[in-house]
């Protein structure tokens, strides 16, 4: 049966996705992608030009064909709960929150769980042409996409699990000219020694119902119509490290509704290197004004 309105699921995957308990009969899978089809349905975007509410929907619709895919056909679910009930028995012993609340996995380390015959370790240029592509390119299960430096223009969307986003290289920078937006399933999301320039009206990095841990280390972020990073509703536990956060026009940092735990470190203005670092005085939320560049420290 599907889970209640109350419930929390202690499982990731495929029954996740679905919103389906472990015993689950075949007609709650059918009924429940049913729904969530007509719900996620890239047709049923209230606005079509609107190019984040496209990605995501498109995306989660993935995510949702690939749970019935295998839910629905009883040799694949046998095959599925092997693999599901390995991971579980692997990690007894831990609490329930700690199951759920995981970073990205490398590319080899993919929970069983989200398993999928797709690359989940991709290199941009050379697998795909920029990292908007390489992401459409990824697995339902998410993985890893190492850039090499370079500039890459455009909005990126990350509606699927586990994705790790990273610099390539050891010398030059990867620039990314536009925002980028996790939404909804984005189980584990990670960003890694990246220079983001955005000019939008949201954050240029911009977190809203992801569920599981998120780290942003060595990342540069700008915004000069709105925010720098904004975390809103989400569940997991968020770590900033060795980040500079400046030009924006609004919030530097904004954090909104979170349930977990979030580590990260004042704010100081460029002008004065040796500004002593402030914590913040509440967690939830921290508005900083536009004139002052924010460095998170280890």
């Amino acid at each position: 049966m599907a889970t209640s309105s109350g419930a929390t699921a202690t499982f990731t995957g495929h029954y996740a996705v679905l919103g389906l308990e472990l015993s689950a009969s075949p007609d709650d899978v059918k009924k429940a992608h049913r729904r969530l089809a007509l719900k996620w349905h890239p047709d049923k975007v209230a606005d079509p030009h609107d190019q984040i509410a496209v990605k995501v929907a498109t995306q989660q619709f993935q995510l949702l064909q690939a749970a019935f895919e295998v839910l629905s056909d009883q040799e694949k679910r046998r095959k599925y709960d092997e693999l599901r009930g390995h991971q579980e028995s692997s990690r007894d012993g831990e609490p329930p929150w700690k199951r759920t609340r995981r970073r990205a996995p490398s590319a080899e380390g993919v929970p069983a769980g989200w398993a999928h015959a797709k690359k989940a370790d991709l290199r941009v240029p050379a697998d795909a042409p920029d990292i908007a592509a390489a992401v459409d390119l990824l697995p339902v299960s998410g993985g890893t996409i190492r850039v090499d430096p370079g500039t890459y223009v455009g909005v990126i969307v990350i509606s699927k699990p586990f994705v790790t986003v990273m610099c390539a290289g050891d010398v030059g920078s990867v620039v990314v000219q536009g925002q980028v937006v996790f939404r909804e399933c984005a189980t584990g999301a990670q960003l890694r020694g990246l220079v983001i320039s955005a000019s939008c009206t949201g954050g240029a990095v911009d977190l809203k119902g992801v569920v599981g841990n998120v780290t942003i280390e060595d990342c540069e972020v700008r915004n000069q119509l709105a925010a720098g990073i904004i975390f809103e509703g989400c569940s997991g536990d968020t770590a900033i490290t060795r980040c500079l956060v400046r030009g924006c026009k609004y919030d530097g940092l904004g954090l909104h509704l979170l349930k977990g735990h979030s580590r990260h470190r004042g704010s100081r203005l460029p002008k004065d290197n040796n500004t002593k670092q402030q914590k913040p005085n509440n967690k939830k939320q921290q508005n900083v004004d536009a004139k002052t560049t924010l460095l998170f420290v280890s």
